[in-house]
This record gives structure tokens, sequence and C-alpha cells, in this order.
């Protein structure tokens, strides 16, 4: 949250789950949400992930139901215009534990060596 509020976007990776190709509005969230979750034990050390998107902010619904907010690369016809309500809190198909963040810089070649250019 302190990412997105402080630079913008960052990019989350997931496991679709099969019926996430239907969704269309509301918060989304697993039918049968991960075992780990459920039994309170520590994520896995490394998940299947086949989509990235960008993760633009987050929310809770007026009946307490908190959600980020993903922008997906479906289209706007996918889902709520191209957006999509993830549940928060339970990590589905592993968006919440596969996400980062970039510091971008431009480098300029100098004498055969790439030195990083300071922003004005």
């Amino acid at each position: 949250m302190l990412e997105i509020m402080n630079n913008g976007p960052i990019v989350c990776s997931y496991e679709p789950p099969y019926d996430l190709f239907n969704y269309s509005s509301g918060v989304y969230h697993e039918v049968d949400e991960a075992e780990y979750i459920k039994k309170g034990m520590s994520k896995p050390e490394w998940q299947q992930v086949d989509h990235s998107n960008l993760c633009v902010g987050w929310g809770t619904t007026d009946k307490g139901v908190k959600y980020w907010i993903v922008q997906n690369t479906w289209g706007k016809d996918w889902g709520d215009n191209g957006r999509i309500l993830f549940k928060r809190g339970t990590d589905v198909g592993g968006i919440e534990s596969i996400a980062v963040r970039a510091d971008p810089y431009v480098l300029r070649k100098e004498n055969n060596t790439w030195v990083k250019v300071e922003p004005d």
C-alpha cells in the first residue's frame, strides 16, 4: 500500500483461477481460498504464475470487504472496464505474495561504460 501510495502502481503476478475469466464486477475471491491461508501456515516459497497486471490502488466496500484495484491486460471490454477488484488478504492466485516495484533510471554510454544519469 505504501509503495502504491508513494510511487504509483506495482506489478502483481498470479495464476488466474479458472473462474476469473467470467468476472464482470464486484470483489473477486477464489471459491476455495488457498489451503495455507485457511490453516494459518506460511506462504509457499514458490508459486506458479502466468499472468501479470498493474495493482493501481485499494479500497473497502460499504460492507467492509477489503480489495485491491487491478488493471488487467485483457482490454476494457473484460471485467469492470478492464479492471478487477481482488479480495485483499487472501492472496488470490499469489497476487499479494508475488508483487514487485521498479526504480527506473536512465543509462548513458560514456567511453564504452554505462553510466547512470542523475535527474535534473
